[in-house]
């Protein structure tokens, strides 16, 4: 309940903006300097971390360490291999949109 005339006319979740940025995709998970940890007891053809990237346009690409990945888009799977590594988003001219650092051990 709101005393008269305090109430907000639009609300929207934190951190939510509505400038242009918000329309270059970006890299949401994982997100910088993520740690991630490979599971002994699960075969490894059974391990994959999930790249997300928002919003979804067409044409996503990704690079892992420069490599590109084998499949496009806003959302692809990572066989993971352990080691220090740079996940980078590209648009479909091979712009760099979005770039983090994360380690798999």
């Amino acid at each position: 309940m709101f005393l008269r005339g305090t109430a907000e006319a639009i609300v929207r979740a934190a951190g939510v903006r509505d400038d242009a940025a918000q329309s270059t995709p970006r890299i949401r998970y994982p997100v910088d300097d993520t740690v991630i940890a490979i599971d002994p007891d699960v075969p490894s053809a059974h391990q994959r971390v999930a790249f997300v990237a928002s919003p979804a346009i067409a044409g996503l690409r990704w690079r892992v360490d420069g490599e590109p990945l084998a499949h496009d888009g806003a959302r692809v799977l990572w066989a993971p291999a352990p080691g220090r590594h740079r996940v980078t988003l590209e648009d479909g001219a091979g712009t760099s949109l979005s770039t983090v650092r994360i380690e798999v051990r």
